[in-house]
């Protein structure tokens, strides 16, 4: 009877520590995948791309209302943009717009306008949000579409 006792113990235990190991892998994907494409969205603003940097909107509406705002001459010109950090949220469950997890982007930034030319350098907080395997920026409040 005490080694039955033991036996369920001892499983209970590793399968508890495999799904945290489990959960720790997934975390960690997680977070190289939301750099790999802050990176990349910081570096096609960067180098002036702003169809590639529109592309890591997951709305189409909100890909266009961004390029037009962003093709203007009083938008902001990036000359470097450092993810100094990346935070993840928790897990979400039955988000309504089907996300499965938030997070937050710190970058610096230099960045300028036109025809001012006055370099000025931020930190900015960007939020991401993930659905699926891809991390997308949450659009500031006048590309919103919802």
């Amino acid at each position: 009877m005490r080694a039955a006792f033991l036996t369920l113990m001892l499983l209970g235990t590793s399968c508890s520590m495999m799904q945290q190991r489990r959960d720790t892998r997934v975390e960690k994907r997680q977070r190289e995948a939301l750099m790999e494409n802050a990176e990349g969205y910081w570096d096609a603003l960067r180098w002036g791309d702003l169809s590639l940097a529109a592309g890591y909107y997951q709305d189409p509406t909100t890909r266009v209302a961004w390029l037009t705002d962003m093709g203007s001459g009083a938008a902001p010109r990036f000359r470097e943009a450092v993810i100094l950090r990346v935070e993840l949220g928790p897990e979400l469950e039955e988000h309504e717009r089907g996300w499965d997890r938030e997070a937050l982007a710190l970058v610096q930034v230099q960045s300028y306008t036109m025809p001012a030319q006055i370099l000025t350098q931020d930190v900015v907080q960007q939020k991401w949000y993930l659905v699926g395997r891809f991390w997308y920026p949450e659009p500031e409040e006048p590309y919103r579409t919802w």
